[in-house]
Parts: structure tokens; sequence; C-alpha cells
């Protein structure tokens, strides 16, 4: 095994909030690159190690450290699933859907869960796919590719067009 050296260091910045998402005490750390990415600490434009060892010392002491990708109790890791939320949320609320639930089955799929005209609507994140899936039944699978706001467009086309389960059974 190689070892490990400066030359395989990288540092990144990102400033992030903390957002809540659905009704059950999840959150998010949602945040963009503001232009500043990854660097190597070797790299020029970073002057020297000295000066990364600096930046990193700043910013450890500046902002919170984030987790990311690590399956914690009640923090949303999917991109994607983050993403939907402040479309997903007016989309619901305009459909008087008072209470999101937001979790994470035991493969690591994070979904969230609602009633809807006497059915259960849960949108779970597969991989690079969501799943529509009403009463138990998946009703569409959608790339997770497509933007935010048309996915939460399709997914409520499925919820607002299911069959509620009496009218199942004419």
């Amino acid at each position: 095994m190689k070892e490990i050296t400066w030359d395989h260091i990288q540092i990144g910045l990102v400033e992030t909030s903390v957002v809540n998402i659905g009704d059950n005490g999840w959150i998010a750390f949602y945040g963009d690159w503001p232009g500043r990415g990854f660097y190597d600490v070797n790299d020029t434009s970073l002057g020297s190690v000295e000066f990364a060892l600096n930046a990193v010392e700043y910013a450890l002491r500046r902002y919170p450290l984030v987790p990311q990708n690590y399956g914690l109790s009640n923090v949303m890791d999917s991109r994607d699933m983050i993403n939907l939320w402040p479309y997903l949320e007016p989309a619901c609320r305009n459909r008087e859907i008072d209470h999101v639930e937001v979790g994470r089955d035991v493969e690591g799929n994070e979904f969230y869960r609602f009633e809807h005209q006497e059915s259960v609507v849960e949108i779970v994140r597969g991989q690079q796919r969501l799943h529509v899936v009403i009463d138990d039944e998946i009703r569409a699978t959608v790339t997770s590719h497509d933007s935010p706001k048309e996915l939460v467009e399709e997914i409520m086309y499925q919820v607002d067009n299911h069959l509620s389960p009496t009218e199942r059974e004419f």
C-alpha cells in the first residue's frame, strides 16, 4: 500500500446552512460551492503547505463541520432528496397535506412519506432513481437527473391521479 503524503491531501470549503426537512425532526446541511472547490494541498495557488494548514485551521474555527454520506440519524444524506424539499413542501401544503415524514430504510434508502386521499404515498430514493410508491405499489420511477421542480411535478401528477382504494374495487 502506498504511503499517504501531502500530495494526496485535498482541502475544501463549502458554505452551508442547516435546514429542516419534513415534519419529524430531520435536517440537512444545505450549501453550495462559492467558487472555492477542492484544492491539492501542494497546489502552488495556495502558496505553501503552511498557508494551506493555516487556511484549514481558520475554516475549522469559523465554520461547522458537515457530515456527508454517513447515515446519521435524522440527517438526510441524499442531495437529490434534499433538493426536492423546497419544491415538495409547497406542493404538499397546496394539497392540504400537513405532515410529511422523512426516514431511511434498512438499506439506506431515504424517503418522504405522507398520506393523501386515504392512501400512503412514499417517495423513495433508490440508485439514481426516485420511486413513487402509493399504498406499497410502485406507481412511477423517475431518474434523479431531472430538475427537482420537474421531479416534483411528476411525483404530484402521480399523487393527484392515483385511484383511491375504494375506486379500485369498482
